[in-house]
C-alpha cells in the first residue's frame, strides 16, 4: 500500500478536520471505506474526526501520519485520556490520594470522582442519589484552587445545605443569593469564595435594573468564574428553556454537572448537557437525535421518539467519556436491600363509570354536566378521581386511602418511619388528616405552601424520630434531602418521569441506611395511574440500559 498522509485544516466555525492525500486508487478506496464505515457505525461520536484518525492508525498501519495531525489528535484527546486513567482507578483497590487536608475523610470513590472531575475539566458526575456528589464536587473545585466558585442548585433548603457543606469542607465563606433583590445582589457582590444561586436567578428574564440587562445576570455573565458546579443538572436538559440557554453563557474552564438521573425522560434530553460541556462537538441537536432516536413525521414537523434499539451501545459509547456514574451497589456492599411493591387495586364501580365518561370529555353525574375542552384537563381530573374525588365534585370514598392505611399499619407496628409522596397539595393535606385520625400519631405534611423555616424544622424533627409519618408533595421533597433513617417510602401519587420517582425513593436509601427499605406504588387498575406505572417501568428500563457504562470501557 502506498504512503498516506493526514493533515489538519482549520475550517471556519468548526473544529480541525482531517484531510487525506493518497498515492493510488487502492489508497483512495481504503480511505473511503474507512470513512464510510465509521459514519455508518453504531459507536462513534460527533464530530467524527478523532474516530477517523484512530481507524486509520488501526487499519492502515502503513499510512504516514504527519506530525501536525498527531499533535492535533493528542491535544484533542489528552483531557479524555487523562480522565479515563483516573476513571479506571474507580475499580482499583489502591486509593487515589488528593492534596487536600480533608482527603482522608472522603470515601475512596469520592476521591476518584473528585480527581476525575479535575482531570476532565468539564464532565457529568452521575452517581446515584445518596453517594455524596456535593462533597465530591466541592473537593474537585478545591483541587482547581478556584477562588471564585459558582454553585447553581434548587432554591430553599438545598441552597443552605450547599452553604453548610462548603463552609465545613472547604473552610471558606459561602454566600447564598436569596431573599430580596438587594440581598441577592449583595451575595453575588460579596467576597465569598463560593456563591450559591438558584435556577430561578439563572432563568430570570425580567429587567429589574435601569439597563437593558437583568441585574443578576450582570454579576453572572460579565466575569470569568474559576469553577462552576450545577447541581441537579437534569433541570437543564430542555434545550429551549431560558435557564439552559443562560447556562451556556457562563464562562469557566471547569464545569461540573451533577445529577443522579442524567436521563431525565428521554435519551435526546442528554444532548443539552453534552452541548454545555462541548458546544463545538455537539452543535447540532437534530444531528444527535436523528442518529439515536426514532423520528416520525407529523403535520407539524419531525417528532422525536424513543431510543432506537440498535443504538443502545452507541449512546453508551457517546456518553462514556463525559460521564462518571457509580451505583450504590458498586461502592457499598453493606447497604440494605430495597424491596419494591406495586399494589394494584380497583376503584368503585361508579368511579369507573365516571372515568369512562371523562374519556368522552363529557360527564353526567349527580345531577350535573361537566364538559372538558382539553385532554390535559381530562388527565388531571382522572388522577384526582383516583385519589380525592371530592376535590373535583364527586362524593366517593377513595379506596386508595384505606389501602395506604393498611400498608402503614403493618410497618408502624414494627417501629418503622414512613415517608409518603403525593402529587397534589389537596391530597397531601387530606391524607395527613385521615392518617392522624386513624393512628393518633404526630403526622405532618410539607408542600409548596409550607414556609421554609417550618419545612426545615419538620425535616429536623423527622430525622430525630419525633415524626413517625411524613407526607410531602413530590416536587417539594423529592430531591436534595437526606432521610436515611426512614424505612418505608410510599408513592400515593406518582409522577410521569421515572427519574423523579427514583429521586424520591432514594431520599431514604442513602449512606447511613441500615435496614431493608420498602417502596410502595399503589395504583388503580385500568386507570391513568396504571398507565403512569407502566410508563415508569418502561422508561426506567431504558435509562438503566443506557447508563450501563461499564459495558463499553
Amino acid at each position: 500500500m502506498g504512503v498516506l498522509s493526514v493533515k489538519t485544516r482549520k475550517v471556519s466555525n468548526t473544529p480541525y478536520r482531517l484531510m487525506y492525500t493518497w498515492d493510488n486508487e487502492m489508497d483512495r478506496a481504503s480511505i473511503e471505506q474507512i470513512e464510510g464505515g465509521i459514519m455508518s457505525a453504531t459507536f462513534v461520536s460527533y464530530p467524527l474526526q478523532t474516530s477517523i484518525y484512530e481507524a486509520i492508525v488501526e487499519y492502515l498501519p502503513n499510512a504516514r501520519i504527519e506530525e501536525s495531525a498527531r499533535n492535533w489528535y493528542l491535544k484533542e484527546t489528552s483531557t479524555f485520556l487523562k480522565a479515563k486513567e483516573t476513571k479506571a482507578g474507580n475499580k482499583a483497590e489502591k486509593r487515589i490520594e488528593l492534596p487536600l487536608p480533608y482527603a482522608d475523610k472522603l470515601y475512596n470513590f469520592q476521591t476518584v470522582g473528585a480527581r476525575w472531575l479535575y482531570d476532565i475539566k468539564k464532565g457529568i458526575l452521575a452517581d446515584e442519589p445518596g453517594l455524596g456528589k456535593t462533597i465530591t464536587a466541592l473537593a474537585a473545585a478545591d483541587l482547581t484552587e478556584a477562588s471564585k466558585i459558582l454553585v447553581i442548585t434548587l432554591p430553599g433548603i438545598v441552597q443552605q445545605q450547599w452553604k453548610a457543606q462548603a463552609e465545613k469542607w472547604l473552610g471558606c465563606t459561602a454566600a447564598v443569593a436569596e431573599g430580596t433583590q438587594a440581598q441577592k445582589i449583595a451575595a453575588l457582590a460579596s467576597n465569598a469564595r463560593v456563591k450559591i444561586i438558584s435556577f430561578h436567578i439563572l432563568a430570570d428574564r425580567k429587567k429589574k435594573g435601569k439597563g437593558d440587562q437583568n441585574v443578576y445576570h450582570q454579576w453572572l455573565f460579565n466575569q470569568q468564574w474559576d469553577c462552576i458546579i450545577i447541581d441537579e443538572a437534569h433541570n437543564l436538559q430542555n434545550k429551549d428553556s431560558k435557564r439552559a440557554q443562560n447556562a451556556g453563557r457562563l464562562k469557566s474552564p471547569y464545569l461540573f454537572l451533577l445529577t443522579g438521573t442524567p436521563l431525565w425522560n428521554r435519551v435526546q434530553s442528554c444532548w443539552n448537557l453534552l452541548h454545555l460541556l462541548n458546544p463545538k462537538a455537539y452543535s447540532s441537536y437534530w444531528a444527535f437525535v436523528r442518529k439515536y432516536c426514532k423520528i416520525t413525521w407529523t403535520p407539524f414537523g419531525e417528532k422525536v421518539g424513543d431510543l432506537k434499539p440498535s443504538m443502545l451501545e452507541a449512546i453508551q459509547y457517546e456518553l462514556n467519556p463525559y460521564m462518571l456514574r457509580r451505583t450504590t451497589e458498586d461502592v457499598f456492599t453493606d447497604l440494605p436491600e430495597v424491596v419494591f411493591n406495586p399494589v394494584e387495586y380497583s376503584l368503585l364501580p361508579d368511579m369507573y363509570t365516571v372515568l369512562k365518561q371523562m374519556k368522552q370529555k363529557h360527564v353526567t353525574w349527580g345531577g350535573r354536566d361537566k364538559f372538558y375542552d382539553s385532554g390535559a384537563a381530562v388527565l388531571m381530573d382522572m388522577r384526582k378521581l383516583c385519589s380525592l374525588p371530592s376535590s373535583i365534585g364527586y362524593d366517593f370514598e377513595p379506596p386508595k386511602t384505606e389501602i395506604i392505611k393498611d400498608i402503614i399499619r403493618e410497618h408502624l407496628s414494627t417501629g418503622r418511619q414512613v415517608l409518603i409522596f403525593t402529587w397534589f397539595r389537596s391530597y397531601c393535606e387530606y391524607l395527613t388528616t385521615q392518617l392522624k385520625i386513624a393512628f393518633g400519631e404526630r403526622i405532618e405534611f410539607i408542600h409548596g405552601q409550607t414556609k421554609p423555616e417550618d419545612r426545615t424544622k419538620l425535616i429536623a424533627d423527622t430525622k430525630e424520630g419525633k415524626i413517625r409519618i411524613l407526607v410531602a408533595t413530590l416536587p417539594t421533597l423529592g430531591v436534595g434531602v437526606d432521610l436515611p433513617m426512614i424505612d418505608v417510602c410510599l408513592f400515593a401519587e406518582a409522577d410521569w418521569t421515572p427519574a423523579m420517582i427514583e429521586q424520591g425513593w432514594r431520599r431514604v436509601f442513602r449512606i447511613g441506611s441500615k435496614s431493608t427499605r420498602f417502596v410502595y406504588f399503589p395504583f388503580a387498575r385500568n386507570t391513568i395511574e396504571a398507565r403512569i406505572h407502566a410508563v415508569f417501568t418502561k422508561k426506567q428500563e431504558v435509562a438503566e440500559d443506557v447508563l450501563l457504562m461499564e459495558s463499553v470501557e
